[in-house]
């Protein structure tokens, strides 16, 4: 199998691969990318925080600011759910270019669920690219419900630590062939 989606962010979130077209939400833009082959990239700056219930709510710290059991989100690309975007039991890669303004917390680059936003108690599986207290991280929940998190968060190894300021390649790899 070769590549599923690139989102280029050429001034569009438009999937320039396979169709799983985005849309920009809670005032995500563009901005300038890291080099010559990546020339340009999502701006996920958090200058606003939103609630998804309503997003009149423009500055919310917590969850539990936000109406009707929102929660508070800040800038993002949207990508509605596609089966083709799901890694089944097969090898697969996702990657990011990202330039944190913050890397304290938690920051989610890359999330996917089985089943998007409507999932029953019985989904299982994800996979998620993320930026934790200064760590790169790759989370894979498969159908049989083992959780693998690359690097163990006791024991990061010293290159994937993000720093605020600064371009980084992050790469999540599921290898089922060893």
């Amino acid at each position: 199998a070769g590549m599923v989606s690139w989102w280029s962010a050429d001034g569009h979130a438009s999937d320039i691969e396979d169709g799983n077209d985005g849309t920009l939400q809670n005032d995500a833009g563009f901005t300038q990318g890291p080099n010559d082959l990546v020339g340009r990239a999502f701006s996920l700056d958090p200058n606003g925080t939103y609630c998804s219930s309503d997003p009149g709510i423009t500055q919310c710290s917590n969850d539990a600011q936000c109406p009707s059991a929102g929660y508070c989100t800040g800038p993002y690309v949207w990508v509605p759910d596609s089966p083709t975007l799901d890694p089944g039991a097969d090898s697969f890669s996702i990657d990011a270019w990202v330039k944190p303004t913050n890397t304290s917390g938690t920051h989610y680059v890359v999330t996917k669920y089985e089943c998007g936003l409507s999932c029953p108690l019985t989904a299982r599986s994800e996979y998620l690219l993320f930026v934790e207290s200064g760590n790169a991280y790759f989370t894979l929940r498969d159908s049989d419900d083992n959780v693998q998190r690359i690097p163990s968060p006791s024991n990061p190894p010293p290159q994937a630590e993000v720093a605020s300021g600064s371009w980084h390649h992050l790469v999540g790899v599921r290898d089922v062939a060893g």
